[in-house]
C-alpha cells in the first residue's frame, strides 16, 4: 500500500510537476497583485487640503524671515494628506476672484477636496483695488463655496486672523465685523467653520504682547508671522478641523490629524528675559526655540533634557520628533534647577460647549463659570445665566432653528462656540 505522504503520478489524471520558472512567476504575480491592492488602498485614503487666502497664509521662501499658516500646514496631518497653498499675499475676496487667481484655482480642484478659504486682511484695507465691504465679502463667499461645491469639492470658511493690535495689556480683536459677515454665509449654504479669528484672540491675549511682538509676528510687523507664529496658528486650524469631526464631510479629514508631542521649556532664572512658550508639536515642524535676555543678563546656552549644552546661541533650532522632549534656558547666575517660562499648555483650559438633540446647552469647566451666554450672529444677548459653579446647562429648545453663539467665561477667559439649533 502506497504511503499517504507519496505523491503519486499515474498516466491518468497526470499531476504535472511545477518548474521552479512557473513558481517564481506564480510568486512574482501574487506579490504584484497585493502591491496593487496596497497601493489602491492608499490611494482611496488620499485627501487633498487647497488653501486660498492672503499673505498671511502663502508661502515664503527659505530666505524670508516671514510665513504663512498656510506653507506651515502639512505638519499637522498624516502622510495620506496633501496641501496645495494657493493663498497670494496682497489679496482680498475680491481680488482673487478678479485678477483669476480663483479661475485657475478652480481647474485644480478635484472631488473630494478640502477647500480653506480665509481672507479678510486686505478686504478690511484702504486700498481700492483689494477692499471689499462686507456686504460684498459675503457676496465672493457665497460664489466660494457655490462653485467648488459644484466641484464635488468640501469647502471650510476660515475667519480672518488677526492681527497684533492692543489697547494697553488687553488683546482687540480687527475684523469682528468680517466675521460676522462669514458668519451669514455659515449659516445660509451650512459650510462648515473655523473660528480662526476667536482663537488667535484668545491664543495672543494669553501670552501677552511682547511675546507676540516678539516670537509670533515678525519684529516691527503687525501683519505677518516668523514661523513658530505661523506654525502655532496652523495649529489652531488643525484644532478647528478636529473640531469639526462630528461633521461627516470633514470627519475624514479629522481622522488624518497627526499626534502631537510635548516640548516643555524651563529656565533657570525666572523673569531672566522672554522665553519660547511650552507647547505641543507634530513630527518633522520645524521648531525654534528662542530667548531674548532682559538687560543686564546673559544668556549662557540651551540645554536639552540630559542637561547637555546643544547651542549658545539664542535662537535653537530643531525638527520635532516623535516623543515629548524638554529643553532648558540657561542664565548666568541662575539656580542649578531650571523651572517653568511660559507655557502654551500651562494656560488654564476653557470651558467646553456642547448641545443635546432636544436643545439643552451642556457647559463644563474647570474653574467656575462666571456667565454664559448665547446670542444671535450680530452678538445680541438672547439668553444669559451667572451659573456661579463649574458646570451650567441652558435650554434654548424654544428657539428658532438656525445658528446661534453660546459663550462662557472663566477665570481662565473665554471660549465662544457656533451652535446649530
Amino acid at each position: 500500500m502506497k504511503s499517504c505522504a507519496t505523491a503519486y503520478y499515474g498516466k491518468k489524471n497526470r499531476i504535472p510537476k511545477r518548474s521552479s520558472h512557473t513558481t517564481l512567476f506564480l510568486v512574482i504575480g501574487i506579490v504584484s497583485l497585493l502591491a496593487a491592492m496596497t497601493w489602491a488602498a492608499v490611494q482611496a485614503t488620499a485627501l487633498r487640503i487647497i488653501v486660498i487666502g492672503d499673505s498671511t497664509a502663502s508661502t515664503y521662501d527659505a530666505t524670508n524671515p516671514l510665513k504663512g499658516w498656510g506653507q506651515e500646514l502639512g505638519y499637522f496631518f498624516s502622510k495620506n494628506v496633501t496641501v496645495l497653498n494657493k493663498a497670494i499675499g496682497g489679496r482680498s475676496s475680491r481680488s482673487f476672484i478678479e485678477d483669476g487667481h480663483w479661475t485657475s484655482t478652480l481647474a485644480i480642484l478635484q472631488k473630494g477636496d478640502y477647500l480653506l478659504v480665509s481672507f479678510g486682511t486686505n478686504d478690511a484695507g484702504s486700498v481700492a483695488a483689494r477692499h471689499t465691504d462686507t456686504a460684498g465679502f459675503r457676496t465672493y463667499f457665497t460664489q466660494y463655496v457655490t462653485e467648488s461645491r459644484a466641484k464635488g469639492v468640501i469647502p471650510i470658511l476660515v475667519s480672518t486672523v488677526n492681527q497684533n493690535t492692543w489697547t494697553g495689556t488687553t488683546f482687540r480683536e480687527g475684523f469682528t465685523d468680517y466675521r460676522t459677515a462669514m458668519l451669514r454665509v455659515v449659516t445660509a449654504l451650512n459650510v462648515p467653520f473655523i473660528d480662526l479669528e476667536k482663537k488667535t484672540a484668545t491664543l495672543f491675549q494669553s501670552l501677552g504682547q511682547t511675546y507676540c511682538s516678539n516670537l509670533i509676528f515678525s519684529p516691527g510687523q503687525a501683519t505677518h508671522f516668523q514661523e513658530m507664529g505661523a506654525i502655532n496658528v496652523a495649529k489652531l486650524i488643525a484644532q478647528g478641523v478636529g473640531e469639526l469631526s462630528t461633521d461627516t464631510t470633514v470627519a475624514p479629514l479629522a481622522a488624518e490629524l497627526a499626534p502631537q508631542y510635548m516640548i516643555t521649556v524651563k529656565s533657570n532664572k525666572t523673569g531672566a528675559g522672554l522665553v519660547t512658550a511650552s507647547g505641543t508639536y507634530p513630527q518633522g515642524a520645524p521648531i525654534t526655540l528662542e530667548v531674548i535676555p532682559n538687560s543686564g543678563e546673559t544668556f549662557q546656552n540651551w540645554q536639552d533634557a540630559s542637561g547637555k549644552s546643544v547651542s549658545t546661541q539664542t535662537s535653537y533650532q530643531f525638527t520635532m520628533g516623535a516623543a515629548a522632549t524638554s529643553y532648558g534656558a540657561i542664565f548666568k547666575g541662575g539656580t542649578t534647577k531650571v523651572s517653568h517660562e511660559k507655557s502654551l499648555s500651562a494656560v488654564r483650559p476653557l470651558p467646553s460647549i456642547s448641545i443635546s438633540g432636544t436643545g439643552i446647552i451642556s457647559i463644563m469647566s474647570s474653574d467656575k463659570i462666571i456667565s454664559a451666554r448665547v446670542t444671535d450672529l450680530l452678538g445680541k444677548d438672547i439668553l444669559r445665566s451667572e451659573p456661579n459653579g463649574t458646570c451650567a446647562t441652558l435650554d434654548v429648545s424654544s428657539f428658532t432653528h438656525g445658528i446661534y453663539f453660546v459663550s462662557a467665561r472663566t477665570g481662565a477667559g473665554s471660549a465662544t462656540q457656533l451652535i446649530r439649533r
